[in-house]
């Protein structure tokens, strides 16, 4: 299994980010990988769900590089969990 753990705090090192940390350790233990992305960093274009991700062999959006970061992730993740501050 996979997650997906979204930062949604403008700031770099917040404790929101810490905290998804401690949840990434905890399923560690558990044998399930994670991977955290940072959201609340940079804007993020919303989806119009024209497909085209999923037609991609890499499920990359075809628009501005904050959509792609997210949506190709999000996609190959059985789980996501967002935290804001």
């Amino acid at each position: 299994m996979k997650v997906l753990l979204l930062n949604g705090s403008p700031r770099r090192e917040s404790n929101t980010l810490l905290a998804l940390q401690q949840i990434a350790d905890t399923l560690g233990k558990e044998g399930i990988e994670s991977e955290i992305l940072s959201v609340g960093v940079q804007p993020v274009r919303s989806c119009i769900v024209c497909n085209t991700c999923k037609r991609k062999a890499d499920n990359r959006c075809v628009f501005d590089e904050s959509s792609r970061s997210f949506s190709g992730r999000s996609i190959r993740r059985a789980h996501t969990s967002m935290a804001n501050p």
